[in-house]
């Protein structure tokens, strides 16, 4: 009745936190700053459902356990018709009782001890598996998050490769009504300016998906942000450790590892309760009773102190405890499997890593050059000599989407490595609104007017 009553409790609570949570919702901030996206990696979501009712389950399991123990008391009834003996006093069919009985646990040699450590070691279990759920989700949501400003540059490349390819078709136009260009250049270009047209409205369309993932992992599906904050990321230019430094690191902090050492101590606290399954009992049990029929063997009150030691359960005990040693053998070598397959994560992430810090010397270096390119390109533009402006400026904006995808790279790079170590490197990251990427919503052939 009681376990009853908490459940009921605990179901009326959880719809109660769940329409409060619909409540209080905090809205996405305008302009979305990582830190702020990141905060969302706490916020009602599926995934942090389960992990939430996973955890209760296992504390109510635990509840269970304990209460195996607590004061029972119930009511019996009997009704029994009998054919009375031809010397008894009362003559009688009727030979019905009613009672009250209260029991009470005394001591079962250790399986309540048992099946309270497995429960315990279960909820430690769950709640290690949420741990991993949240940070699974930072990973997620600072993904979704560099993929929509990467989107925004990809959009502003074509944008200004749309405009100098129209300026350059415009000007062919002009050059064809004096007799200077003929037909086919001009079909040329049209060709060309179409292509960079279509690859423009496709980034476009980008903005939107990246916008709309970005929203699904902060768990606000179809609040989609409109500027984006470009962050700093200082992060990435620390340098790692030695990679056996972090897989020693990976093996005594990892969430899956101690999620799995967790369930290996739940498994053997099982083999315990097994092995218990068919201990003896002692309990103390008081009865008091009503009978229909009065005899001077019937008591109106029991009390006393019972024993009850199992003789032959058919096996059944040996079965389970096969069982649950199983279960343990089957574990441990998920350990095995699991401190191999991390350590060779930890080396793939640290080489990446490694390989990802070149790469951005080298688009750090090709930005320069693409700007000092620009420059020059636009002094002479000035200086009214033939020159590839417009296509310098394309160059130069995808110069700088490399260099800023190669610093998201480095950073989900490290993210993930601190994902599998379990601990934070650094917290040096910090966000800087001075920059920022907007989605660009205007119609397209009002902005081919404006050109």
């Amino acid at each position: 009745m009681v376990s009853h009553v908490k459940i009921i409790v605990f179901s009326f609570f959880l719809i109660s936190s769940v329409w409060a949570e619909e409540i209080q919702k905090k809205n996405i901030p305008e302009p979305l700053q990582l830190s702020d996206a990141l905060s969302f990696s706490e916020e009602p979501h599926p995934h942090l459902s389960t992990a939430n009712f996973n955890i209760q389950a296992a504390l109510n399991s635990k509840d269970e356990a304990e209460s195996k123990n607590n004061i029972n008391a119930f009511l019996e009834g009997r009704l029994r018709y009998i054919e009375p003996s031809d010397i008894s006093e009362t003559q009688s069919n009727d030979d019905h009782r009613a009672g009250i009985i209260v029991s009470k646990t005394l001591y079962d040699f250790g399986r309540t001890g048992a099946s309270i450590h497995s429960a315990e070691q279960n909820i430690k279990t769950h709640v290690l598996n949420k741990t991993r759920v949240v940070l699974e989700r930072r990973l997620d949501i600072m993904t979704k998050f560099f993929d929509v400003i990467l989107a925004d540059m990809n959009f502003y490349r074509y944008n200004e490769e749309m405009a100098t390819a129209f300026i350059s078709l415009d000007r062919l136009k002009d050059r064809l009504k004096l007799g200077q260009k003929s037909d086919i250049d001009v079909m040329k270009q049209d060709v060309e300016y179409n292509r960079v047209r279509y690859l423009r409205i496709k980034s476009q369309n980008e903005q939107r998906k990246t916008r709309a993932k970005l929203a699904v992992a902060l768990g606000r599906p179809g609040e989609l942000s409109a500027t984006i904050s470009k962050p700093v990321l200082k992060k990435i230019n620390s340098k790692l450790p030695d990679v056996e430094v972090l897989q020693k690191l990976a093996l005594d902090n990892n969430h899956i590892l101690k999620s799995l050492n967790s369930k290996l101590l739940t498994a053997r606290a099982n083999i315990d309760l097994a092995r218990n399954s068919d201990s003896p009992t002692l309990s103390l049990e008081a009865g008091s009773y009503a009978y229909s029929r009065e005899r001077s063997s019937h008591d109106e009150l029991q009390v006393g102190v019972v024993l009850r030691v199992p003789l032959f359960g058919g096996h059944r005990s040996d079965v389970i405890v096969a069982q649950a040693l199983n279960k343990v053998h089957l574990i441990e070598a998920d350990i095995a499997l699991a401190k191999t397959k991390l350590s060779a994560d930890i080396l793939n992430q640290w080489l990446e890593y490694d390989s990802l810090r070149g790469k951005l010397l080298q688009m750090k270096a090709l930005t320069d050059y693409r700007e000092i390119y620009l420059d020059r390109s636009r002094a002479l533009y000035e200086m009214e000599v033939k020159t590839d402006l417009g296509d310098a400026m394309v160059r130069v904006s995808e110069a700088e989407r490399e260099y800023l995808q190669t610093q998201y790279q480095m950073m989900l790079a490290l993210t993930k490595l601190e994902l599998e170590l379990g601990v934070q490197l650094d917290d040096s990251l910090e966000i800087s609104s001075n920059y920022k990427n907007t989605m660009d919503t205007t119609p397209l052939t009002k902005k081919e007017n404006n050109k």
